[in-house]
């Protein structure tokens, strides 16, 4: 018998060999992101909004992507608007300077205004702002819709 009782005297295996056990299999499924849907895409800069819905309101994360293997962006934020009929609540964004590659997130929660409710689709007007390498700030406007 050997040390790891895998054998016996005649050289054949004494116990069916177990599959590897899933040190996992009792914890619940990772939560699934919401479908990311593209806000932006110039410059090397690449914006897109996903939305998770609660009885509570709604939490839309944004997320910037510099799409360039060597540039650099600084200054990275977000302004956001809603309709007078919802309240925002615009978290600061994870970080404001992206290396080539590199990606940062900033969130907010909407909630509808005391009385009514979410529509289905959000509508969001949106302000990006960044500075390039080498080149001078940009900001621009943007009017977003929620696809159905």
């Amino acid at each position: 018998m050997d040390l790891f009782n895998t054998q016996n005297s005649n050289g054949f295996l004494s116990q069916p060999a177990q599959q590897p056990t899933d040190l996992f299999s009792s914890a619940p499924p990772p939560a699934q992101r919401a479908p990311a849907h593209s806000a932006y895409n110039k410059n090397s800069l690449s914006l897109s909004l996903s939305v998770q819905r609660s009885a509570a309101g709604a939490i839309v994360t944004a997320r910037f992507t510099n799409t360039s293997n060597f540039e650099r962006l600084t200054g990275v934020g977000l302004q956001a608007a809603v309709p007078k009929t919802q309240k925002l609540q615009l978290n600061a964004v994870s970080k404001s300077e992206l290396d080539g590659g590199e990606e940062a997130v900033q969130s907010m929660k909407i909630i509808a205004v005391e009385g009514k409710q979410l529509p289905p689709k959000l509508r969001l007007r949106l302000k990006v702002s960044y500075t390039k390498d080498g080149a001078g700030s940009v900001v621009d406007q943007v009017d977003w819709s929620e696809p159905a």
